[in-house]
């Protein structure tokens, strides 16, 4: 039993499957486009997730050079990266889009307004390295709550409550993901990127 906090919907966020395969064997709810159960049992282990209400969001201030194509940096400048994002519209012509990232995320200037600067976003689902669906995977494969308990470390975004129990009667609640340290900056503006201190400053360990 467990409620996700999403209502139903045409079409279906959620759909129903059951997997069977040579050393799995698991049953439970999943997203469209997932080759797996992300809420469900096999036969030794049960887990259910919604998202947590973590904070693992925050903007930044960035100071452009004059053409545009730089960011400051303390000490220097760092160049934008760009790449062209094509929106494939029925009926119509695709759509392209121009989308610049600093190391500290996407531009997202044009659906913020009243800043001198240009704004971008960071933000742990757009990070590199993301192992989410191998930590799935390993929720999938769990033999024991320990080992549903170990996989969750590879679960980066978006963080979720998770509750788990196995047969042998071990019951338990983790709220995994990549969730930032912050120094003097505490989120609740936006940030200077120009000044390292504003930067995050790491994650907090699974562990805590």
């Amino acid at each position: 039993s467990n409620d996700p906090h999403l209502g139903v919907r045409v079409p279906s966020i959620w759909y129903l499957n059951g997997l069977d395969a040579p050393g799995l064997r698991v049953v439970g709810a999943s997203f469209p486009g997932f080759p797996g159960v992300i809420i469900g049992h096999n036969a030794d282990v049960a887990w259910g997730l919604t998202n947590s209400p973590l904070d693992v969001q925050d903007l930044y201030r960035e100071r452009l050079d004059e053409a545009g194509t730089s960011v400051e940096r303390e000490g220097g400048w760092e160049p934008l990266q760009a790449h062209v994002e094509r929106i494939r519209v029925k009926g119509g012509a695709t759509q392209r889009l121009t989308v610049r990232r600093s190391s500290l995320g996407p531009l997202v200037t044009d659906f913020f307004a009243g800043y001198p600067e240009e704004l971008a976003l960071r933000w742990t689902a757009l990070d590199e390295g993301d192992t989410t669906a191998a930590g799935l995977f390993g929720l999938m494969r769990a033999g024991s709550a320990d080992e549903a308990l170990e996989s969750m470390r590879a679960l980066v975004a978006p963080s979720q409550n998770i509750v788990y129990a196995d047969v042998h009667g071990t019951i338990g609640w983790k709220a995994p993901g990549r969730i930032p340290r912050r120094g003097a900056f505490d989120g609740r503006r936006a940030g200077r990127g120009w000044v390292e201190a504003d930067r995050w400053q790491g994650w907090i360990p699974f562990d805590e």
